[in-house]
């Protein structure tokens, strides 16, 4: 996990910046199937929000939290969901229904969200979690 008050001190000499950490929205609620994890990503959350001390020196932090994204981890989680087809599909159809769009993110879209949190057009967006 890399710390925002780590990275603040050389964004701070070039005059400001952004810091996107990447958690989850499983940062934001509990999955009781994945404590680990989920403490973990709370953890990127929280620090990204005590990062707001980084506001007058112009550097805004931000915690990007996607739901599940087609990714190699997430095809991992899948493969041991279980061996039948039937399951990893049910699976799938689970995490796809409580998600707005009703489908997985993409892993680009994820990343466009992140580069657009650096942009210019961003400037005014700091210590916030996005889904």
């Amino acid at each position: 996990m890399n710390c925002p008050p780590c990275s603040g001190g050389a964004a701070g000499r070039r005059g400001g910046g952004a810091i996107v950490n990447v958690a989850s929205n499983g940062g934001l609620y509990a999955i009781p199937a994945a404590p680990a994890y989920v403490a973990s990503k709370h953890g990127v959350v929280g620090l990204s929000k005590v990062a707001v001390g980084y506001g007058p020196d112009n550097i805004r932090v931000s915690a990007l939290c996607p739901a599940l994204t087609k990714t190699a981890m997430f095809d991992g989680v899948v493969a041991r969901a279980g061996t039948q087809m039937v399951a990893q599909q049910q699976m799938v159809a689970q995490q796809e229904a409580v998600t707005p769009p009703r489908r997985l993110a993409e892993s680009e879209e994820v990343a466009a969200a992140a580069v657009w949190l650096c942009s210019p057009e961003a400037t005014y967006v700091t210590t916030n979690w996005a889904t």
